[in-house]
């Protein structure tokens, strides 16, 4: 079996989910001042992030994921689904063509086509059939603690979900955005780094990557 694996924000999706999920919020009719609390939390992060150093990338990510969810406290599981549902027509506006041409081409071409992302299932879900991805693999979203698919847990959930001795890893192709997708490139033969920032650069070009940089069309 062959995969082509994609990752989600920053690559397939041109935005990034956690922002993205918070101007949408009120967008869609739900209460402000939720939005703001949360906000706040977010840009004292940021600050912790960007000016103290305190975090890099992949941590700073991870957390904002886990404050986000404070949007939903005490909804029932209905009503995540149903914010969830009306996300996605904002969401299928800003998925990136080319990406999305070549997600459905190595379909095509009898590649197993996954979603591997820290994104939250229950967002990723009703894109499924829309995108023509054959399995999402993706961060569970709970209320509770919080569980994180990036960086090397990327691999680890990859292997919960697939057997390694039936996948042709030298055949297969990975797509992601930035060096913390390492590690899920390195696994295959064919690793293209999409829309990477300046140090996404130059590391695929130490890597050995294949690097496109794509028009930012909408489906």
């Amino acid at each position: 079996m062959k995969l082509a694996i994609f990752d989600f924000d920053g690559t397939l999706f041109l935005d990034q989910t956690v922002p993205f999920i918070l101007e949408k919020f009120t967008e869609l009719g739900y209460p402000k001042h939720r939005q703001t609390r949360v906000k706040r939390a977010l840009l004292f992060l940021f600050f912790q992030y960007k000016v103290l150093k305190k975090y890099d990338r992949e941590s700073f990510r991870a957390i904002a994921s886990k404050k986000v969810l404070k949007l939903f406290e005490g909804f029932s599981k209905d009503e995540v689904t149903e914010f969830f549902e009306a996300l996605k027509i904002e969401v299928m506006p800003l998925i990136d063509q080319e990406v999305l041409m070549a997600l459905r081409q190595k379909r095509q071409e009898g590649f197993e086509t996954v979603l591997l992302s820290g994104c939250y299932d229950v967002m990723l879900a009703p894109l499924k059939e829309a995108l023509g991805v054959d399995r999402i693999i993706s961060t569970k979203f709970t209320l509770g603690e919080l569980v994180t698919v990036s960086g090397r847990e990327k691999v680890k959930a990859l292997w919960e979900n697939y057997n390694p001795d039936e996948i042709d890893l030298e055949a297969s192709y990975a797509y992601g955005d930035s060096i913390y997708d390492e590690f899920v490139l390195d696994l295959v033969g064919h690793p293209v780094m999409v829309n990477p920032e300046e140090d996404g650069r130059v590391f695929a070009g130490e890597k050995g990557y294949e690097v496109w940089q794509t028009r930012k069309n909408s489906v």
